[in-house]
């Protein structure tokens, strides 16, 4: 969400923890899941018409995004197109060593203009962008074993004037939105944008006073401390408020304590950052305009990410889509409702009652339950239960790594299940979104979340074995409409194997994958499938499949998965 860590407390390990609580005084603690799981034995398929479920019609409008794969570009961190902009601010800020996880490290919009025929080739067709609007520039200290260091704002998400742009992204600093109609001209209509906004929060309230300092020199605001610079805010470098100024922008209250008490979570500060009243006329109108105002400087923006949705109240949301939805058409908004199960009250509520979809998050949980910590695949039926309780459960995005969360490369997921954890999602209901440097295997080990889950794009290998493989499953999804659409039926399970296809009418997908441990392959047949009879040809590997009477005979060794498509049918038989 921002460049402090936001993970749960049993996540909080590694070089970095002690030192980031400390420097942001509250951490996002997650509720801890209800563990319903029941063990399942590894011997045979356990049939459960429960699980073999058809999503049911949805009692809410479906989420406007469609069949599309989303690319994350974390925008400091993938490509460096203009080296004038590395070092801006006496080079107090960055680190072009890159060994400095906390500071800038020079990737840019020029870079990711560069690169978008690198994007495009590998399937996806929407581009999320971290935030790129002015960040206060300063630094939040704090002491990591024994030493004293600081966080800047290279992440992006310490908002300072939502209507300028960051000049360490731009290539003629804070006004240059010629290079956003750049990249929107040239991404096109087959590479939609999505913005990353803040509107819970602008920037920390407890930044250093040397920083602060500096700020007021280099940007002096008329008749303020540097103190009292905490938090401001402006309007194309027209001063509107700070925390100190008492104009009512900001809620006056400090850090959040209580994660279960929605009051906290609505107007106290998130990690010591100044908290927005969107209650304030001055306020909404200020966060309202500054979408207009994107709408109108990029072309192909089709949505929104929003972040910290938790932490606004709903109603805000709520009119905020509504008054987009009115001026613009419907959008593809996604909310970051971080770190909550799908199949909690407060994620599910907020699902239905609001226009925008979310991330899963527990998806992302289940994978690395099953592929790292050896768990049964039964997580995935029963993560599937909860989306009745949804509505449109399929328009949800999926994914596997983040800027929040730890690569599960990093964290110790060996090469083979990473290549079955991407299948998976792309197989699974929802929209999937691909961290940068997924398609690279990018990871730096030991990796415990922000900051090590950013480091620099450090190669885009066409040829890499996880960019050829997220081409085909993109490609596969933008072919066969069942897997974005399409109803789930469990057709095999064990703990070390799950088998289930994706339906949507006349458009069919069969998927499987296998974990078990023991020496050599498992066969056996699936029966009762839905797909046509017929030869196929797998995705994957090219090899052929005869489904003949709805069973298909199998053959699955550890590290194996097979995926077939009505739509790679070779003959029938």
């Amino acid at each position: 969400m921002f460049g402090t860590p936001r993970v749960r407390a049993r996540q909080l390990t590694g070089i970095f923890t002690a030192a980031i609580c400390a420097a942001t005084t509250a951490l996002a603690a997650v509720p801890p899941r209800p563990d319903t799981r029941v063990e399942v034995e590894d011997k045979g398929a356990q049939r459960n018409e429960w699980f073999r479920h058809h999503d049911p019609a949805s009692t809410t409008a479906p989420k406007a995004i469609g069949n599309e794969v989303i690319y994350q570009v974390f925008v400091d961190r993938f490509a460096n197109g203009n080296r004038a902009n590395d070092c801006l601010h006496e080079g107090r800020f960055c680190d072009p060593t890159h060994k400095n996880y906390l500071k800038y490290f020079g990737g840019d919009i020029r870079g990711i203009i560069d690169h978008l025929p690198y994007i495009k080739r590998l399937g996806v067709s929407r581009l999320w962008l971290t935030p790129v609007f002015e960040n206060q520039h300063v630094v939040v200290p704090f002491v990591r074993n024994g030493q004293k260091v600081a966080v800047t704002s290279y992440h992006g998400y310490w908002m300072a004037d939502a209507f300028r742009l960051n000049p360490f992204f731009t290539d003629r600093g804070t006004h240059d939105f010629a290079i956003m109609e750049e990249l929107g001209r040239k991404a096109g209509p087959e590479l939609g944008i999505y913005m990353d906004t803040v509107n819970n929060h602008t920037n920390p309230a407890n930044a250093s006073i040397e920083s602060l300092e500096y700020l007021q020199k280099v940007q002096p605001v008329p008749g303020l401390t540097p103190a009292a610079r905490r938090g401001s805010i402006f309007r194309d470098g027209e001063f509107m408020a700070s925390l100190d100024s008492r104009d009512g922008w900001f809620h006056e209250f400090g850090p959040i304590e209580d994660f279960n008490d929605t009051f906290q979570l609505e107007n106290h500060q998130l990690a010591s950052l100044a908290d927005l009243d969107q209650t304030v006329p001055q306020v909404k109108k200020y966060l309202y305009d500054s979408h207009d105002f994107w709408l109108e400087k990029v072309p192909n923006l089709v949505g929104f990410r929003f972040d910290a949705v938790r932490h606004v109240p709903t109603p805000f949301w709520q009119d905020l889509e509504g008054y987009l939805e009115k001026r613009y058409g419907r959008m593809e908004n996604i909310g970051e409702f971080y770190g909550e199960w799908t199949g909690l009250p407060t994620f599910r509520d907020f699902y239905r009652r609001n226009k925008m979809t979310l991330f899963d998050f527990e998806l992302r949980w289940a994978a690395r339950k099953i592929f790292m910590e050896d768990g049964s695949f039964d997580l995935l039926p029963r993560l599937w239960a909860a989306d009745p309780e949804l509505g449109d459960a399929r328009g949800i995005v999926t994914f596997i790594d983040n800027h929040d969360m730890p690569r599960l490369r990093g964290e110790g997921l060996e090469a083979r299940r990473m290549r079955q954890t991407i299948a998976l999602m792309f197989a699974m209901r929802g929209v999937p979104c691909v961290y940068y440097g997924l398609e690279q295997d990018l990871f730096v080990p030991g990796d415990n979340g922000d900051p090590l889950n950013r480091p620099m794009m450090n190669s885009f290998d066409e040829n890499h074995e996880f960019y050829r493989l997220i081409r085909r499953l993109a490609a596969l999804r933008k072919a066969n409409p069942a897997l974005r659409y399409g109803a789930t039926h469990l057709v095999h399970l064990t703990k070390h194997i799950v088998a289930f296809e994706r339906v949507d009418g006349e458009h069919k997908v069969f998927f499987a994958t296998s974990k078990n441990p023991r020496s050599g392959a498992d066969h056996f047949d699936i029966r009762d499938l839905s797909m046509p009879d017929g030869v196929y040809q797998e995705v994957l590997t090219g090899r052929e499949y005869q489904i003949r009477g709805g069973v298909l005979p199998v053959q699955l060794a550890n590290g194996d998965t097979i995926v077939l498509s009505t739509t790679r049918k070779k003959r029938s038989t």
